[in-house]
């Protein structure tokens, strides 16, 4: 059994997303597909690792153009939500792993609609280790253990 393609998953996920079109004519990583946006942004996937890995990410277009004639409180309305964005140019990164994922292209569209898409919108503060949108993989959870109390023997007080 094969692996579907990054082409494969590029041209469903562009079926499932509006005003997204699959763009082939953009030279990049090796194998990698884009899908564009008119407003310029682009979502990039390549498979990788063999073919257990889906490596994805988001670059951000260009800041819309702030309102010329606005009342200072829309103003600065306006610059509150355009801070709050990606930074044009930059990127956001996310790794499906195929191998546990039972639906991988229900997985990439969640991936792609929840958090690449919304990381144009709402600047992320930090990557997450583990994702909850990750199927059948439970967030890692950390092991406290305490340190051995000292003891001493009859034979260490001589």
């Amino acid at each position: 059994m094969t692996s579907p393609s990054a082409r494969t998953f590029a041209e469903q996920l562009a079926a499932e997303l509006p005003d997204w079109n699959t763009n082939y004519n953009i030279s990049g990583y090796n194998g990698a597909i884009y899908l564009t946006h008119p407003d310029g942004h682009r979502l990039g996937l390549r498979i990788q690792t063999h073919g257990h890995r889906l490596q994805t990410w988001i670059t951000a277009g260009p800041l819309p153009e702030l309102p010329a004639a606005a009342t200072p409180s829309e103003a600065a309305k306006a610059q509150t939500a355009q801070d709050a964005r990606l930074p044009s140019g930059r990127t956001w990164h996310a790794v499906l792993n195929l191998g546990t994922t039972i639906n991988p292209h229900k997985a990439l569209l969640t991936l792609a609609t929840k958090h690449l898409i919304r990381a144009l919108t709402v600047k992320p503060k930090y990557a997450a280790t583990a994702p909850k949108w990750r199927e059948k993989q439970p967030l890692p959870s950390a092991r406290l253990t305490r340190l051995p109390k000292p003891t001493t023997r009859k034979d260490d007080t001589k």
